[in-house]
């Protein structure tokens, strides 16, 4: 069952990291992250959206978005963007 009250903002911060990025190593250097940690965050949210949201490059240079990976960073990025209103809108 998919347990969206289980992701957490850094979860979602390190999939957009990993987008951004194009790596697990690159997400962590842009959050300031280990690559294991960013990995732990990756497949915490894997596990509760129960879907693939990485797929690695054939040659192990680097991750992309699965289509689940997609949609959720889309989800992810309007996150953020109501929290800097909210944020805005508190000052």
């Amino acid at each position: 069952m998919i347990r969206l009250d289980a992701i957490t903002l850094k979860q979602l911060r390190a999939l957009d990291a990993v987008a951004r990025g194009g790596s697990l190593t690159a997400a962590g250097q842009i959050l300031g992250l280990t690559t294991p940690a960013i990995h732990t965050q990756i497949k915490g949210l894997e596990e509760a959206v129960e879907a693939k949201l990485l797929q690695r490059a054939a040659d192990g240079a680097g991750s992309a978005l699965t289509e689940a990976g997609l949609a959720l960073r889309e989800t992810a990025l309007r996150i953020e963007d109501a929290l800097s209103q909210a944020g805005a809108n508190l000052a």
